[in-house]
């Protein structure tokens, strides 16, 4: 979905117990101040059952092309949105002075429902130096399940490897496996669902 707060938001409103979370939020397509602000009042409408936020970097040259985002900037944004996310949702009023944004003090306006939202961010890897920013700086990783469980297995060894080098807790990623449900006798259509374990 371009827009997976939005959708979310429709189901937030749509239901009363269901928790749910994103797959991956491209960060440095979002300006973070903004994004701050839907996760919060997502969190807000869902009466704090926002579990997941998957935060990745994005892939294809053309997307940030179509944007006017230079994709030599992604990972310096994502380090970036982590940041501004952190203070955002862990401190009354905040300011942020980076390489890419500047942000003059401010506070979230409604603050969020949930005092542990950062705690909730997952960060999404493809390649070895995101996957090691995710793991130094504390986030769980979101696997997408993509790769042959022994290779996947690896990665959740060298992510706790890295934690251990930063002084941090061992973690389990969150893996994503994709299913797909056929239509009964009753429907004509097929729904496709991504698990989160």
């Amino acid at each position: 979905t371009p827009n997976p707060l939005q959708m979310l938001a429709y189901f937030a409103g749509r239901t009363e117990r269901v928790t749910f979370g994103t797959q991956i939020i491209v960060a440095p397509w979002w300006n973070p101040v903004r994004l701050a602000h839907q996760i919060a009042w997502l969190d807000i409408v869902s009466n704090g059952r926002y579990e997941s936020i998957g935060l990745g970097r994005g892939v294809a040259k053309s997307e940030f092309d179509a944007l006017g985002i230079p994709r030599d900037e992604a990972m310096q944004r994502l380090v970036e949105t982590i940041d501004i996310l952190e203070l955002a949702f862990t401190g009354e009023r905040f300011a942020y002075e980076g390489q890419v944004f500047k942000i003059p003090d401010m506070q979230l306006r409604p603050q969020p429902k949930s005092k542990d939202l950062f705690s909730r961010l997952l960060g999404a890897s493809a390649t070895g130096p995101t996957l090691e920013m995710i793991a130094r700086r504390g986030l769980r990783p979101l696997f997408v399940g993509n790769k042959p469980l022994p290779d996947a297995a690896k990665e959740v060894q060298q992510v706790n490897a890295i934690r251990r080098d930063a002084g941090l807790p061992p973690c389990q990623p969150k893996n994503i496996l994709f299913t797909y449900c056929t239509a009964t006798r009753d429907e004509a259509h097929v729904v496709g669902l991504s698990i989160l374990s």
